[in-house]
């Protein structure tokens, strides 16, 4: 079974964006020759800048140093409740945070916002050239790190607090 150069390139991409690897002259060819390839990667380009400015803005020994602090002050328990129509979405918003967040905690190993990266490819492979082309131009890479707005956890109310403990105990 022959492997096509563009699946190979696409799972290449994150380490070469992270600098763990580079182009052979071969590959740099492919992607001068193939459009959905070079799509593919000035996305994937993009990612990783998205993704540097997460790691700048964002500081996890704080975060996880503030939510331990409160709650230690203010333990209760809360009574049951049978999830409302608005629990899918702070369901939703609580695994986006922790995917945010989720790439900062090893340190020792150098994980980074590189491993946020490659959970992203795979979500490309099935886009025809036009749909990458859309979701490409809708970054702007010359918007300014403030631009992608990290909730901290001092930013939430003590209810919504509550709601995301529940969401995440189930």
């Amino acid at each position: 079974m022959m492997v096509k150069p563009c699946n190979v390139l696409s799972d290449r991409m994150p380490d070469v964006v992270s600098g763990g690897a580079h182009w052979t002259p071969e590959e740099e060819d492919h992607l001068s020759s193939c459009e959905e390839c070079a799509l593919e990667w000035q996305l994937v380009q993009r990612a990783g800048v998205l993704g540097d400015r997460v790691a700048a803005a964002v500081d996890p020994d704080a975060m996880a140093a503030k939510v331990v602090e409160r709650l230690r002050h203010k333990p209760r328990v809360l009574p049951f409740r049978r999830p409302g129509w608005w629990a899918a979405g702070l369901a939703a918003a609580a695994a986006a945070i922790v995917l945010l967040l989720g790439p900062f905690g090893d340190r020792e190993t150098g994980a980074g916002p590189s491993a946020e990266i490659v959970w992203l490819v795979p979500e490309l492979d099935s886009l025809e050239t036009t749909e990458l082309l859309l979701v490409l131009n809708s970054f702007d890479p010359a918007a300014p790190a403030s631009v992608m707005v990290v909730p901290f956890i001092d930013d939430l109310e003590r209810q919504e607090l509550e709601q995301v403990l529940q969401a995440w105990e189930g």
